[in-house]
């Protein structure tokens, strides 16, 4: 970098330097990497973390998790790029321009569509910005393996700070290998990257927190592991290490690992975590950040008709759904289906690719576009694994998602690419499945919220009546979500809260487990809330039938479509309620 954007850089951690002069140096960083200018909620956010990470690290003892609530469509890429790209040039105490107060930056997310979109906008950023190149390593499937670059890391390069994408399922394997034996990645065992914290901070930036589950985790024993000195169970959080949670939707858990406490109440000696920054959906909307997506919200009762049906008469909506639009925006225009299992998705791609190929009915095109693959029509599926022996490579012509979503015109989607798809052309959703939650209704609704040049709408319709709950779920998250807990009891919850997620995992489909497997889970729950003596969630007795019927109809060969409905049926909030200690909405 010239010496100009070293004084630049330094200006923006400066603990004697002014706001105004910091504000100025992150704007500019901000437009050289995004290209545009930042709004307002981005610069703050990034200056609030800076504020919390300089007071920990120059008080002795002092560790914070941090939280970011931002409203889904208002920039979350891009203000973590912009710290990234901050905390990559943040010098030490004595500006030297060979320290650094960040060993390693690592970028975590739970899926691969997320990895991918994060790992390119961030990259994107630290390239226009001005960071250099062989700083920043992908272990994704075209980069490095993460033994590679986590190892690199360790390696001590020239002392330089190394900025490490990555899923997070990635890295909870290095600990996977048997025992007696060395990882084939060379890095499973405890304590080879707590070099790194020699040197400096590590900062893990965790994507859709509200998802992943870190709290107890096996990201978080990884983490004590390979950081920490490998004594013992490893599983208490390195001093030196620090998380930064991001998410549109906290909830319970993502504000216990990575909420910042509030003041004690004075009712019951409660505590309050807090997001550290927050700009909600709400004060999103005031701004004009993101579009309303209930303004053209359509609701009607279709869960009985078949899909063949549906799917001529979403055809017919898009088209004059397209015709409300600039020309130029509907030749560029995105629809999105939501199906309530991977069997209906595989029946709309064939339902709607027959439609279209049947009929005159197609949308307006943009002649420099990369053309669908013959048969396509423009229409894709996308879901995890297989269902009746169709998987979603076979169903889209072996494009692969990262491709397939961009040639796509509709979108037909079971699980996959609800949240984190940042896509500003996906203008219209049809909702054929019954959200479970406040978190997932929010997440999905998103999906359309975004501006682009000739989009001033978004449209919204639902196939089973349910716009009043939709209402709801949006109003939970126009505010910033705090959590009240119980002072004091961190260490002792935590095996209660492992349990949660494994249970959570299992409800909602996303972790495969027997009928016997679901019941040794809850009975040990049961038995820890009876020790700490926490009421067990009535909820939770749904566990037990949900997963035997599951079973039962698999051994059956009904299919994981009927299994899948048993799943979303039971994916309410699952959580355990402390006594006197209100929860609001929390625990999706």
């Amino acid at each position: 970098m010239a010496a100009a954007d070293d004084k630049n850089n330094n200006m923006l951690v400066s603990a004697s330097g002014s706001d105004d002069a910091q504000e100025a140096a992150l704007r500019k960083a901000f437009a050289l990497g995004a290209g545009r200018q930042a709004w307002q909620h981005q610069i703050e956010a990034v200056q609030c973390l800076l504020r919390i990470l300089t007071r920990d690290t120059e008080a002795a003892g002092v560790q914070s998790n941090m939280l970011v609530q931002h409203a889904a469509g208002s920039g979350k890429s891009m203000t973590m790029a912009l710290l990234v790209h901050v905390l990559h040039t943040l010098r030490d105490s004595n500006n030297n321009s060979q320290g650094r107060r960040v060993a390693l930056i690592m970028l975590l997310s739970d899926r691969l569509q997320l990895d991918q979109q994060l790992g390119d906008t961030v990259e994107g950023f630290l390239r226009r910005a001005g960071t250099l190149q062989g700083e920043f390593r992908r272990a994704d499937l075209g980069g490095l393996s993460i033994a590679k670059a986590l190892g690199d890391a360790a390696a001590d390069l020239g002392g330089r700070c190394l900025v490490v994408a990555a899923t997070k399922q990635k890295f909870e394997r290095l600990l996977r290998h048997k025992q007696g034996t060395s990882s084939s990645d060379g890095l499973g065992h405890a304590g080879l990257l707590a070099p790194i914290l020699g040197r400096g901070r590590v900062v893990l930036i965790c994507e859709e927190c509200h998802r992943a589950h870190f709290h107890g985790s096996a990201t978080a024993l990884a983490v004590a592991r390979l950081f920490g000195s490998g004594s013992g169970l490893g599983r208490q959080q390195p001093q030196g290490l620090t998380y930064i949670g991001f998410s549109a939707t906290p909830n319970a858990r993502a504000l216990r690992f990575f909420g910042r406490a509030g003041n004690l109440q004075a009712s019951g000696g409660e505590a309050r975590l807090c997001p550290s920054h927050c700009y909600h959906l709400g004060q999103a909307e005031r701004d004009g950040v993101v579009l309303h997506v209930l303004e053209n919200y359509q609701s009607f009762d279709f869960s009985q008709d078949s899909i063949d049906r549906k799917a001529a008469w979403l055809l017919d909506d898009l088209a004059g759904r397209a015709a409300q639009f600039p020309l130029g925006f509907a030749r560029v225009l995105k629809a999105m289906v939501v199906c309530r299992s991977r069997a209906d998705v595989v029946a709309y791609v064939a339902a709607l690719r027959n439609q279209l190929a049947l009929s005159s009915m197609r949308l307006p095109e943009d002649e420099k576009a990369t053309p669908s693959p013959e048969g396509c029509y423009g229409v894709f599926g996308f879901f995890s694994g297989e269902i009746c022996g169709e998987s979603e490579d076979h169903l889209n012509a072996r494009i692969q998602l990262k491709d397939a979503s961009k040639l796509a015109r509709i979108l037909v989607v079971c699980n996959k690419l609800e949240t984190g798809y940042d896509e500003p052309r996906l203008a219209v959703l049809y909702l054929d499945r019954r959200l479970e939650s406040a978190v997932t209704a929010v997440q999905v609704l998103s999906r359309v919220n975004r501006h682009a040049a000739g989009k001033s709408r978004a449209f919204v319709t639902d196939f089973h009546g349910r716009q009043k709950e939709a209402g709801e779920s949006l109003a939970a998250f126009r505010t910033e979500v705090t959590l009240a807990t119980s002072p004091g009891r961190s260490e002792e919850m935590a095996p209660l809260w492992e349990l949660e997620a494994q249970l959570q995992e299992i409800v909602c489909g996303r972790k495969a487990a027997s009928a016997e497997a679901a019941q040794s889970l809850f009975t040990k729950y049961k038995g820890l809330c009876k020790q700490l003596r926490m009421p067990c969630s009535k909820r939770l007795a749904r566990f037990v039938t949900v997963s035997a019927a599951a079973s039962t109809l698999a051994a059956l060969g009904s299919g994981a479509q009927d299994v899948g409905s048993f799943a979303a049926a039971a994916a309410a909030p699952v959580v355990f309620v402390e006594e006197q200690v209100a929860q609001r909405l929390l625990g999706g």
